[in-house]
């Protein structure tokens, strides 16, 4: 019996060992993901900057209604 659960086990191994992912392919997927990350870059410094300008004028509004605030409580 030992020898037959032997021969199970090497042939477990060759199994997993076939299903390993060879160099090409992995150097494909990793060129794919930094194409993909190239491609991305420009869309999130895009989207920082419309965050940025939503932000500043948000503050520009709230001094607008500040100095109208005080307009009307000092009878202008």
């Amino acid at each position: 019996m030992p020898a037959r659960e032997s021969r199970i086990s090497r042939r477990a191994h060759f199994t997993s060992f076939a299903r390993a992912f060879s160099l090409t392919e992995l150097i494909v997927v990793i060129g794919l993901i930094a194409l993909l990350i190239a491609l991305l870059l420009p869309t999130v410094a895009r989207v920082r900057e419309d965050a940025y300008r939503t932000k500043c004028l948000a503050n520009l509004r709230t001094i607008g209604q500040a100095g109208m605030m005080h307009v009307n409580d000092h009878r202008g």
